[in-house]
């Protein structure tokens, strides 16, 4: 597959250019993408943003340099694009967990990031329902939490829900937007994405696009959702608490199984997660726009 080939064309991109400022939109180009569809599958396939994973290759590097070389640490640092001793220490501790002249020592441990490639897994065929959907522009309200680059959204997603549970936030939403708690009245979940400077910014918004009839609550936001296009992935569950694992497999397999096949790929702005309790559907509503 064509896909394969760009994304692994990428990842030696990487590894040929550690030593050097690495550009995001040259590794969405080599990978034939959008910066933001490169950057949002490779994420999703690998657990880590790819200035993530950047980063932990060099701190790799960096550590089998110190300690199989004499290298000086200020010149390691260097190489490997930190503007300073005392940065490069303070990123090397967080990740390997003891000082840069520690990592010249035989005996200490030190973590290796090995390189990644892409490959082809076949597995037995499951199927996937989806639609194309195009709105025009809308208002959604609600709460956010920002998405740092080392959360795990399998863990910080559904600790947010039971947060909102917890502290009566939900209850507040459902006063703001008139609605009965616990009915079938249903928030949905959504992601914000931006890029600023090459950075990924992420939000995780509970939402609903439903007017609020009053403006009592001080942390009620508001995102204005512009008109698009939007693909539309559904699957049915049997009891509420089988909903969160349902959407997280969606996302995975969207991004590892059907975007790579298929003639659009993903934009920045609002992706949501739709949760419907009476009819047991839950879907992910993913902006597009179609290849060239």
């Amino acid at each position: 597959m064509k896909w394969i080939e760009t994304m692994n064309e990428a990842m030696q991109y990487i590894e040929d250019h550690l030593e050097d400022r690495i550009d995001m939109k040259e590794l969405a180009q080599i990978a034939q993408c959008s910066e933001f569809h490169f950057q949002r599958m490779f994420s999703t396939m690998v657990d880590v943003s790819c200035s993530e994973y950047i980063r932990r290759r060099r701190l790799s590097l960096a550590a089998e340099e110190l300690r199989h070389t004499d290298i000086r640490i200020i010149d390691c640092a260097f190489k490997y694009g930190y503007e300073s001793s005392d940065a490069f220490s303070k990123a090397f501790s967080r990740w390997h967990h003891i000082k840069p002249s520690q990592a010249r020592h035989q005996d200490s441990i030190i973590k290796t990031y090995p390189r990644i490639s892409f490959m082809i897994q076949i597995k037995g065929g499951t199927a996937m329902n989806y639609r194309f959907e195009k709105k025009e522009a809308f208002k959604v309200y609600g709460v956010s939490r920002p998405i740092l680059k080392d959360d795990n959204l399998y863990e910080l997603i559904p600790k947010f829900w039971n947060e909102i549970q917890e502290n009566d936030t939900y209850l507040s939403l459902c006063k703001v937007f008139n609605q009965k708690p616990y009915s079938s009245f249903s928030l949905m979940g959504a992601f914000y994405d931006e890029f600023i400077h090459q950075e990924h910014y992420r939000k995780y918004l509970i939402v609903s696009t439903i007017t609020p009839v009053q403006h009592e609550f001080k942390d009620l936001e508001t995102y204005d959702v512009p008109q698009g296009e939007w693909v539309v992935f559904s699957e049915t569950f049997e009891h509420s608490d089988d909903a969160t694992e349902k959407i997280q497999s969606m996302w995975k397999r969207v991004f590892i199984e059907w975007f790579p096949t298929s003639n659009v790929e993903a934009i920045s702005g609002v992706s949501m997660e739709v949760f419907s309790p009476d009819s047991k559907t839950c879907e992910i509503w993913i902006p597009i726009q179609r290849k060239n």
